[in-house]
């Protein structure tokens, strides 16, 4: 069996290829993958002649391109000087992408294939051949430039950013343990090994890193990396600007992982933002960002000022992410003691940035009652509450009675042992006699400087209503108008309530006697208010005064307490 063009259009033949396959695959695997890079190669080959502007390419077309059975990535050999001087230099790629694979990544492999006979016709560095007689191949840096290459063609392509499987070489270099220097020496070697690795990695740093496009870095050639360097930036620290950067970010001694063969644009710290108060013994989050997502593994770096606060030694950021959180734990302490405050520092490739962790010791988070309303004369419990147990002694609660007419304490406050969240006190109330309005009896609980008010209600065992006020509209009037009066009761009762009235001259005694009974106005000698209600009205009928004069009025009323308004009559 051999390689075959049957079923493409025009035998196979672009402008620039001459495409067949192993007659020996599948149709899947072979027309198939073979009618794709038929329909995509010469947009393909256009990207490489963008990018090596001016190159005039010294091989002749159509270059063959064979589809084989089998795997193993692809090839193509250089002919010599004398066969390319003679018309021969028309070297076959071979494709060997195995079973399944795309056409994304037929068009990968001869992308890289074919970049390596540009960088041979540029004759300017990047190919280094043996002799004009032998041929040569494309050495390390050559390597990597097609590896760096094959990935620029799948991004301008919308195919992804990172090689195919298996065909990513930085990490040999990176995960390397002496991370030698292949950017001042490019030894000829063209194999996935720390060599490769390190030459694909320093094209990504000049263009990810460094911001250089990729017809800039491949017109910037030179004998060796370094060189490229050079006449990009005019500078002659490549080695020591990559490697420097590079050992910054992902120091020696871990291992790393990126998506792909690109490290860069390395990340920096860029926000720590601390956590909220953490109460002894407890921890909490503290979220930590980079300026940009990570290419690799970022190991950070965690110290604290003081031991009563724990953080891990390294928190790492995955690949892809700019957020991370640190876990901020705390130190049981007992307590009460005054806020702590421990600086926690975060860092990474030179720079720290710092947030200060405030310690504190339980709080007092509530004070509740059961019941929540007594009858005068009975008792209730109370339960004080902390945010957080102690985890480190016991916790002394101190109580504020700040109702001691209502409400009084019994017995010592209450002390929560440690690891439990609440205790309990007593609260009696007095046996008064007589209605009052219901009250609103607080007791603060404190802990440090923590507190909680709880209330409780106390309503009065006599059942009466209380007067709360008296009103009358107008409060002057011509002699022979009515005025109404209004009571108003301090809150509803579930029985009716007897208001007693009465207008009395003003000045002197302020009770109703005899003696003291207003001539110009008169009022009923009580009114009810109904059970569930809070006011009612009555009517004060005047009388006039002689013409000219004016006299004045009290009117009064009654219910638990007295209360007292004034009129005025005209003649």
């Amino acid at each position: 069996m051999g390689f075959t063009s049957s079923g493409l259009p025009n035998g196979g033949s672009t402008g620039h290829y001459a495409i067949s396959y192993d007659e020996s695959l599948s149709q899947a695997d072979g027309i198939e993958r073979a009618m794709g890079l038929f329909e995509t190669c010469e947009q393909d080959f256009q990207l490489m002649s963008n990018w090596f502007a001016g190159v005039n390419f010294t091989f002749s077309f159509p270059i063959p391109v064979n589809i084989a059975n089998a795997s193993g990535g692809a090839s193509w050999e250089d002919p010599s000087g004398l066969q390319r001087l003679f018309g021969f230099g028309t070297p076959t790629v071979t494709l060997s992408p195995g079973s399944g694979a795309p056409v994304s990544f037929l068009r990968y492999l001869l992308v890289s294939e074919i970049t390596e006979m540009f960088m041979l016709s540029q004759d300017a560095g990047w190919f280094q051949p043996t002799s004009f007689f032998q041929g040569g191949d494309e050495g390390s840096k050559g390597e990597g430039l097609s590896r760096f290459l094959g990935v620029q063609f799948e991004i301008a392509n919308g195919l992804g950013s990172i090689p195919p499987a298996g065909a990513g070489v930085s990490t040999r270099w990176l995960n390397s343990t002496t991370r030698q220097n292949f950017v001042d020496d490019n030894p000829d070697d063209n194999h996935p090994d720390p060599t490769t690795g390190c030459t694909t990695l320093f094209l990504y740093f000049l263009h990810d890193q460094l911001g250089y496009g990729i017809d800039a870095i491949i017109s910037a050639a030179s004998s060796n990396l370094a060189g490229v360097y050079t006449n990009l930036t005019g500078r002659s620290d490549g080695w020591a600007s990559f490697s420097g950067l590079v050992n910054s970010h992902y120091p020696l001694g871990s291992t790393y992982n990126p998506a792909g063969d690109s490290v860069f644009p390395v990340s920096n710290l860029s926000v720590f933002f601390p956590p909220n108060q953490i109460v002894c013994g407890y921890s909490q989050p503290a979220d930590l960002y980079i300026d940009l997502p990570a290419m690799a593994e970022v190991n950070v770096h965690l110290t604290s000022d003081d031991p009563v606060v724990i953080v891990p030694p390294v928190v790492t950021f995955q690949v892809g992410q700019t957020f991370t959180e640190v876990t901020i734990q705390t130190a049981p302490i007992a307590g009460p003691f005054a806020t702590k405050s421990v600086h926690v520092h975060a860092t990474y490739a030179g720079k720290t940035l710092t947030i200060s962790v405030e310690v504190v010791p339980p709080s007092v988070e509530s004070v509740v009652f059961q019941p929540e309303s007594v009858v005068a004369g009975n008792e209730s419990t109370g339960t004080v509450s902390l945010n957080f147990p102690s985890l480190l002694g016991t916790v002394a609660i101190n109580l504020i009675d700040a109702s001691p007419g209502f409400a009084t304490l019994q017995g010592p406050p209450p002390i929560i042992p440690a690891n439990s969240i609440s205790g309990t006190f007593t609260v009696s109330t007095p046996k008064f006699q007589v209605a009052f309005p219901t009250a609103q009896a607080a007791i603060v609980a404190t802990y440090g400087a923590s507190f909680a008010k709880g209330v409780l209600t106390v309503t009065s065992s006599v059942v009466a209503g209380i007067l709360s006020s008296l009103t009358v509209s107008p409060s002057t009037t011509v002699g022979g108008e009515t005025i109404i009066g209004t009571v108003r009761l301090v809150e509803a009762v579930p029985v009716d309530t007897l208001v007693g009235l009465a207008a009395i001259t003003q000045g002197g005694v302020v009770m109703p006697l005899p003696t003291n009974i207003s001539a110009v106005a008169s009022v009923p000698s009580s009114l009810t208010i109904h059970a569930g209600q809070t006011g009612a009205t009555f009517r004060i009928t005047t009388r006039r005064p002689p013409p000219g004069t004016s006299q004045k009025a009290t009117i009064v009323a009654g219910a638990v307490v007295t209360k007292y308004v004034g009129i005025t009559v005209e003649g």
